[in-house]
């Protein structure tokens, strides 16, 4: 007799059967959580909305076509599929072919991409965020943000974070802030560790903060010292498999330089 799991069309277990196709299907992002009186408006702030791109999808796909294909393997890109901030769900599933193989099938729910924030002081807007969680269904996440300086200057910053690069599963992340007070400018590309079918995962970055640190006296205002701190890490870690344990070795490379300002100052309501 013929089982169910083995006509052609239907979900199987992959196990040893050979990939002959992988089809990715993305779809917008689902407003059912949504009460019904309010789903009008969340489609109109959200939003002016790019379907994720297949090859944004397929970036994070363990499977390859003509190799064989594992449960752990499916089970494992459909978890890391889950966890990327721009995506709301996904179902990966094994369909057999005609010729003993199997397809794979890849369907991905987008998250509502819009990225709002709204800080208030005195009942007036004092901060504003605004941004895209998704830009052109790239799985890039960009945010820009304003900030009423008061007795100080206005603050303005970006912040972006690439969650695949160049086809692949790397995240670059971005930001560039002037706060009213201080400043910050980092950039950092990594491949973190989403599975333990993964061997390798690395990182570098660089990082230039400035910042005012407090220190308290017995009697009278706060002193703030401004410090300015440039700093930058390299590393690289491997997974060894023994036995049915697993053991990690790396390097990690990293320096740094503080320079603190020549005087101290009191940050007051009405400036320095």
């Amino acid at each position: 007799s013929v089982l169910a799991q083995d006509v052609p069309g239907s979900g199987v277990r992959c196990e040893g059967r050979v990939v002959s196709a992988i089809a990715i299907n993305p779809r917008d992002p689902s407003f059912l959580s949504f009460p019904r009186g309010l789903r009008t408006l969340a489609r109109g702030v959200g939003l002016h909305h790019t379907t994720s791109t297949v090859d944004a999808i397929g970036s994070f796909v363990l499977l390859r076509v003509g190799e064989p294909c594992t449960e752990r393997q499916r089970a494992e890109t459909e978890r890391i599929l889950r966890l990327q901030p721009f995506l709301a769900d996904a179902t990966v599933r094994a369909v057999a072919d005609t010729e003993g193989g199997v397809r794979i099938e890849v369907e991905t729910i987008d998250e509502i991409p819009t990225v709002f924030g709204l800080r208030l002081r005195d009942n007036l807007p004092s901060a504003l965020r605004f941004g895209n969680g998704n830009v052109a269904g790239q799985g890039l996440y960009l945010a820009g943000n304003v900030e009423r300086g008061f007795a100080y200057r206005t603050g303005v910053g970006v912040d972006a974070t690439a969650y695949q690069v160049l086809g692949r599963p790397y995240t670059l992340s971005f930001v560039a802030a002037r706060p009213p007070l201080g400043s910050t400018l980092s950039l950092a590309l990594g491949h973190p560790f989403f599975t333990d079918l993964q061997r390798t995962a690395w990182h570098m970055a660089f990082r230039d903060v400035n910042r005012y640190r407090s220190f308290v006296r017995p009697e009278g205002d706060d002193l703030s010292l401004g410090v300015e701190r440039k700093f930058w890490d390299l590393g690289v870690v491997r997974r060894f498999g023994l036995g049915g344990e697993s053991a990690f070795a790396g390097v990690l490379l990293s320096g740094g330089a503080v320079t603190p300002a020549s005087r101290a100052v009191v940050v007051s309501d009405s400036g320095l």
